[in-house]
């Protein structure tokens, strides 16, 4: 009869927890969570670096900023404020007010600023939006636009014209 219950609550127990791990990458003070590093634990040391999430977020602490990458999301880390979104949604924000920018970059432009801020990369345009503080947007074409907190912005290849849509 114990061999029964002992069964029972063993099998149970197998099939009702939830067991997760979280994969940690860390390099003096910086911390990736749930991203594949390519060439294997660059981050931090070489550049370019390039990261990739899968089903889950990642979050990044740098000195000053911190990154929190969406899931599906391909970044190419160019240098300590600067990366280059190729796929996904990036959410930046500063560690301190300092007047020190970030900048994400695309195919399409880049988006420069400091607060906090996000990146979406979607098909054929690029989508950003201010939580606080204000971000420039450098496009290709050699226009600038500024966002201020609260504003969303999107832009996209350049067409014949030579105007960034």
């Amino acid at each position: 009869m114990t061999s029964i219950f002992f069964r029972f609550v063993l099998i149970f127990f197998f099939f009702t927890v939830d067991i997760r791990a979280r994969a940690e990458s860390v390099t003096g003070n910086q911390v990736v969570v749930n991203a594949i590093e390519f060439p294997s634990k660059c981050f931090g040391k070489t550049f370019p670096c390039a990261l990739r999430t899968e089903l889950q977020k990642s979050h990044i602490d740098l000195k000053d900023f911190s990154l929190t990458m969406g899931p599906h999301t391909v970044i190419v880390y160019n240098a300590e404020s600067d990366v280059t979104i190729l796929e996904g949604v990036v959410w930046v924000e500063s560690q301190s007010k300092l007047p020190e920018k970030f900048k994400v970059q695309s195919l399409y432009g880049s988006v420069v600023g400091a607060g906090q801020f996000w990146v979406k990369k979607e098909s054929a345009q690029v989508r950003t939006g201010v939580i606080d503080d204000q971000v420039r947007i450098l496009l290709r074409s050699g226009e600038e636009l500024a966002l201020i907190a609260g504003m969303e912005n999107w832009f996209g290849p350049i067409e014949n014209s030579k105007s960034t849509s």
